[in-house]
């Protein structure tokens, strides 16, 4: 039964790739993934990063005392 079971989900699984690769050429997808170019570190992201982790550990202190 098992056996089965993990054919039919390999065949299924299979015909799913088929059909999104179909789709994909129809689209004219060749290949290759451009991409608009990496994003810098900026000065706001780390004060964002700070202010979540303080306001994060601020909870967290709550919670446990």
């Amino acid at each position: 039964v098992h056996a089965a079971m993990m054919g039919s989900l390999f065949l299924r699984a299979y015909a799913r790739g088929e059909r999104v690769y179909q789709a994909m050429a129809a689209r004219g997808f060749a290949g290759d993934l451009h991409c608009l170019g990496t994003p810098g570190w900026r000065r706001s992201d780390t004060a964002f990063g700070i202010i979540w982790g303080a306001a994060l550990g601020a909870i967290a202190a709550a919670v446990w005392l």
